[in-house]
């Protein structure tokens, strides 16, 4: 008999993206995407050291709806 496996008690961390992987994306630089994440127009967090990293999902939504850069 197979025991079957517990599920995890928090669901998966999102994949964070970079401002460079950002950047490549919209083909813009990395310190646009950069003034973005200042200015409110793109959502991220900071990492504890300062960092900007993005949630896949929020740029995949973000692609899919301007079709350009935001």
């Amino acid at each position: 008999m197979h025991t079957p496996e517990p599920e995890p008690p928090f669901p998966p961390l999102p994949e964070l993206v970079t401002p460079g992987e950002v950047a490549a994306l919209f083909g813009v630089d990395a310190k646009t995407v950069t003034r973005w994440a200042l200015s409110g127009r793109l959502p991220g967090v900071r990492t504890p050291s300062g960092h900007h990293r993005f949630r896949r999902h929020d740029i995949d939504r973000l692609l899919h709806q301007s079709g350009s850069t935001p």
